[in-house]
């Protein structure tokens, strides 16, 4: 089974080297979408509202787990993205796997 473990913005590549676009575009990214994405419909095969860490991990935290839970508002997260800086940079998404 293919499984995505985390998502991590690279930070030593523009636009994700400047912190201020990678918090408003975290800002705009919905936990639960993103596993439902992954896991689809079974969701014992998946967690949210877990923050940045794992559950099982120790570097766990609750505090600042619903800055990635709260409610989205796309079009704040857009405004801050782009008052951040941002001017259309190409943005890749890698999604590395494994077969077994």
């Amino acid at each position: 089974m293919w499984q995505c473990r985390r998502a991590a913005l690279n930070q030593t590549l523009p636009p994700f080297d400047n912190a201020a676009i990678r918090r408003a575009t975290l800002s705009a990214v919905s936990q639960r979408d993103f596993m439902s994405a992954i896991g689809g419909g079974r969701q014992q095969l998946w967690h949210d509202k877990v923050g940045f860490f794992a559950p099982a991990r120790i570097w766990r935290a609750r505090k600042g787990w619903r800055r990635f839970n709260g409610p989205r508002d796309l079009a704040a997260a857009a405004k801050a993205i782009k008052d951040a800086g941002y001017r259309g940079e190409t943005v890749l998404l890698i999604a590395p796997a494994t077969s077994r």
